[in-house]
């Protein structure tokens, strides 16, 4: 089987082409670029690249695997685009890939957890938590609400009310540091919170009792 795959769920844009070995897969092709340029400008570029330096027949792929994100909204849709009008340009399948469980299987087969982390920006980050039985990946969802549940409870613990507001909106709401500041001005209207005076409270707290 020949599969062509496209990530553009991340800043870094890659296409591939992978078939199967008599062994093992073996990538017949890869091509990734980190540039300052949108996923628009690189991907069918580097796809065409990638064509004509192996001599592929698109015709000759089996199917189109596409990373389904999480990432960033506009490189998914570009990916998906470009992925669904080729499957229907070559009347090829599409197999959606989730980014976090492709990067987990870079270490396919090892004993330990897993946890693939991918920037989200603004300090956010997407992340998951896998496990392996031989080559199949497993979600620890158990484990996923355990942390969150030790993270709720060391919030329980901060003594100050706003400082645990703040904790809770940033690590359990998922607010970027800039709504942080937006809701507790609304909750505390006689104080003033910004962006840097919440980020540095919590960096001080986390300092004083680490």
């Amino acid at each position: 089987m020949r599969i062509l795959a496209l990530d553009s769920s991340g800043l870094v844009a890659s296409v591939a082409v992978v078939e199967d070995g008599a062994v093992d897969d073996q990538v017949i092709a890869e091509y990734t670029v980190n540039y300052k340029k949108t996923h628009s400008q690189t991907l069918l570029p580097m796809l065409d690249e990638i064509v004509k330096m192996t001599e592929l027949d698109l015709h000759t792929v089996d199917a189109i695997a596409v990373a389904g994100g999480p990432g960033s909204f506009t490189g998914l849709r570009i990916g998906s685009a470009t992925a669904k009008g080729l499957g229907l340009a070559l009347e090829k399948p599409l197999i959606h890939i989730p980014t976090l469980e492709g990067l987990a299987y870079n270490l396919c087969g090892i004993a330990d957890v897993v946890c693939p982390i991918m920037d989200a920006r603004r300090g956010q980050v997407y992340a998951g938590i896998y496990e392996f039985d031989g080559q199949k990946l497993h979600i620890l969802e158990d484990e996923l609400q355990d942390a969150l549940n030790a993270v709720d409870d060391f919030i329980r613990e901060i003594p100050q009310s706003d400082l645990r507001m703040m904790f809770r909106f940033y690590y359990l709401d998922d607010m970027t540091w800039v709504a942080v500041a937006a809701n507790m001005n609304s909750r505390f209207p006689k104080r003033k919170y910004t962006e840097d005076s919440c980020r540095k409270r919590h960096d001080r707290y986390l300092e004083k009792i680490l």
